[in-house]
């Protein structure tokens, strides 16, 4: 075999190897993104249970249960206790919605959330503290929630 072809040969097998590196590259971060996702999607679930936790309380229960489903005045307190806890889970939503715009989580997993976040609007109580408190989110998150109110 001559020197050329020895050559020819040797540049081949190199960009065989880089060929095969590359497609293992994209494999690796293929299982990298698959295993971030499924992260993010558990840390999303921990922070919606940590924001439930309020709902332990039988008292605040109560308040809740008033405000959203009676539809009942609240005292002050009880409305500040209601929209400390609205803008938590406003918060939530908000992050779950962002980890979604950015491709973290999955469209299959957001239309859950996606449809959690919008009940979340459906008392008069909670649609105030909404407009009380809405520039204190992102204007993209903004303008998903004041879309689904136009609606």
């Amino acid at each position: 075999m001559d020197g050329h072809r020895l050559g020819n040969l040797i540049a081949i097998v190199a960009n065989v190897s880089v060929l095969f590196g590359i497609g293992l590259l994209v494999y690796e971060l293929d299982q990298n993104n698959d295993a971030n996702v499924g992260a993010t999607q558990q840390a999303l679930l921990s922070l919606l249970h940590e924001s439930d936790a309020w709902l332990e309380d039988r008292d605040f229960a109560e308040i809740v249960v008033k405000a959203e489903v009676r539809d009942e005045a609240l005292t002050d307190v009880e409305a500040r206790q209601f929209a400390e806890w609205m803008s938590g889970k406003f918060n939530t939503c908000e992050h779950v919605y962002e980890r979604f715009v950015e491709g973290s989580i999955t469209a299959y997993y957001w239309e859950g959330w996606d449809a959690g976040c919008r009940a979340l609007l459906d008392s008069a109580q909670s649609r105030a503290v909404w407009t009380e408190r809405r520039l204190w989110y992102g204007r993209p998150f903004r303008a998903y929630f004041d879309e689904h109110l136009a609606s």
